[in-house]
């Protein structure tokens, strides 16, 4: 048991975005509970956590988000191993020092908006000089 703990605290890697949040609503269907430590003297920020479908056994067309301290965490599904098929979801959320966070797996109707954290934009260099994308 202290062997998974170990292995989901190194592949459950987490990040902070309580500013992105979304409030709980009891409304939601209680999946799993998961406790993912951090045996490192030292914060880890913005660690990306996955949790496969298969793992929390439900459908791939389910929607799930993350709950953290009674808030709704930034959430999204995705396609792992590139079949074209979601494979989970991802999460990022900040493991404090020697510490440990409880997380929370809901199944909910609809996955809320939340704020984008990057951007893309694609341009091209053309004679020596980077000009938009047409399109």
């Amino acid at each position: 048991m202290n062997k998974i703990k170990k292995r989901l605290g190194l592949i459950l890697a987490a990040c902070a975005t309580s500013s992105c949040a979304t409030s709980y609503s009891t409304d939601n269907a209680f999946i799993a509970s998961v406790i993912i430590n951090n045996p490192s003297s030292f914060s880890r920020e913005d660690s990306l956590h996955y949790f496969s479908y298969n793992t929390l056994g439900v459908e791939s067309t389910s929607a799930l988000v993350v709950n953290h301290q009674d808030k709704i965490q930034p959430t999204q599904a995705v396609d792992i191993d590139g079949d074209g098929a979601l494979d989970g979801i991802v999460n990022v959320l900040s493991l404090p020092e020697s510490g440990s966070v409880d997380l929370k797996v809901f199944s909910v109707g609809q996955i809320p908006e939340f704020k984008s954290r990057t951007q893309a934009e694609i341009s091209h260099k053309v004679g020596g000089k980077w000009v938009p994308h047409t399109r």
